[in-house]
């Protein structure tokens, strides 16, 4: 998986929450008397002192123990809250409403439409792997030709969210050439154009994209999306 790009201001405001509700975590375990934090200390003092010496106070051997607790856990805490938003968190409905990027994840089929391929409209079998850091896109055509993408980026634009990468199209037994996908997001659906450059040839060929989410119980394939011109176009069912 890669890193893909998002607005800045949506990663600032994410990360300024992610702190505060640490903060707030750190506030509870230690105003309240009756909670995780307090009972591990009283631990960790009782099996540290078994190893100072016997002139040691009680008082000095909690000192220590929380000299070296507020070193060390604030940066392992928020680390591990951290990856708990990476992977989890960052999915759930109030999160979405703060940073309103799309969950992706899941498998699509694509069908493509170009002037190029004529009424030939090849389909993909698309799988989107994405946590909030980190995103991949592979595919793989009926003649296993596959796609592997590269980079990418989840933007808004003028109130609407557009989904763009740039992948690599491996044909079988054959050549490797780049290809493009910019995407406007609609729920289960994106649509947009495609671009693909066959290198050895230096063929350029340009299209309509158009994703549709599969889901479990459907696998429609929708038709030719409305608006598309003489270009063609590429669909996304989830499963």
């Amino acid at each position: 998986m890669h890193d893909y790009a998002i607005d800045v201001n949506k990663r600032r405001a994410v990360n300024a929450v992610i702190i505060g509700i640490y903060i707030l975590l750190v506030l509870w375990m230690v105003i309240c008397q009756d909670n995780p934090m307090n009972r591990l200390l009283d631990q960790a003092q009782e099996g540290f002192s078994r190893y100072l010496p016997e002139n040691v106070s009680a008082d000095v051997s909690m000192m220590l123990i929380k000299v070296i607790f507020s070193t060390f856990l604030p940066g392992i805490g928020i680390g591990a809250f951290y990856a708990l938003y990476d992977h989890l968190l960052w999915k759930c409905r109030p999160f979405l409403l703060l940073h309103k990027i799309p969950n992706l994840n899941g498998k699509w089929t694509a069908t493509i439409s170009s002037p190029l391929k004529g009424d030939h409209h090849p389909e993909i079998q698309m799988e989107i792997k994405q946590t909030w850091n980190k995103l991949q896109v592979n595919g793989i055509s009926q003649s296993l030709t596959t796609t592997v993408s590269e980079s990418a980026s989840i933007l808004e634009q003028h109130g609407q969210i557009f989904f763009s990468y740039s992948y690599w199209i491996h044909q079988f037994g054959g050549q490797c050439y780049p290809g493009f996908n910019s995407l406007k997001v609609n729920g289960n659906r994106m649509i947009g154009q495609y671009f693909s450059a066959k290198n050895v040839v230096e063929e350029f060929e340009n299209g309509c994209t158009y994703l549709q989410k599969r889901e479990k119980t459907r696998r429609q394939v929708l038709g030719l999306a409305k608006g598309c011109g003489s270009k063609g176009m590429i669909e996304f069912t989830r499963q």
